[in-house]
């Protein structure tokens, strides 16, 4: 999976798009099983709030170019990322570990400038690849190596739903551009 990130990201640095890897999630995803407890849930926290507003952003910015199908696709990123939330949010409290509660400055500079595209929702479709490969990669290494058991666990019971998202944003047509 790792290898499949890299291939992604050196996509994204070929047509452009660098800036769209997300610096919270992809500094980490190699080390994921390493993390402490703490910082897991910041970056997956960190994950999980780009996935809203970046979907949120589209829904509101993304003008004609905004199909059916990326609508459909952003308001079920905002809905399934928002529950994933509330869940490793219950989590985090019940251990007395901090969630963060703002996306950190790298990401939403992502998404300003997914916002300030020439074409946003093109985009936005290429951002999701990038942050879901990154997300996956997380998750899968703090479900195999993790430390803190409810995390580990939530992480299992997790990827099922980012690898979904990351098969459906594969799909999203300015993907396929």
């Amino acid at each position: 999976m790792k290898s499949m990130a890299r291939q992604l990201v050196a996509a994204a640095l070929a047509t452009g798009l660098a800036s769209f890897a997300i610096p919270a999630i992809a500094q980490k995803t190699s080390g994921a099983s390493q993390m402490s407890a703490q910082e897991f849930v910041d970056h997956a926290t960190a994950a999980g709030m780009f996935e809203i507003k970046s979907s949120q952003a589209v829904m509101a910015d993304g003008g004609s170019k905004l199909t059916p199908e990326v609508r459909s696709f952003a308001e079920k990123m905002v809905s399934d990322h928002t529950a994933a939330g509330e869940k490793l949010k219950t989590i985090a409290t019940s251990q007395n570990l901090s969630v963060p509660s703002a996306l950190p400055k790298p990401e939403m500079a992502i998404i300003d400038k997914m916002k300030s595209a020439k074409d946003p929702v093109a985009a936005y479709d290429k951002a999701q690849v990038v942050a879901h490969t990154d997300a996956v990669s997380l998750f899968e290494d703090y479900a195999q190596g993790g430390k803190n058991q409810e995390l580990k666990k939530f992480a299992m019971d997790t990827l099922p739903a980012l690898k979904m998202h990351l098969d459906m944003a594969k799909k999203l047509p300015g993907e396929k551009a």
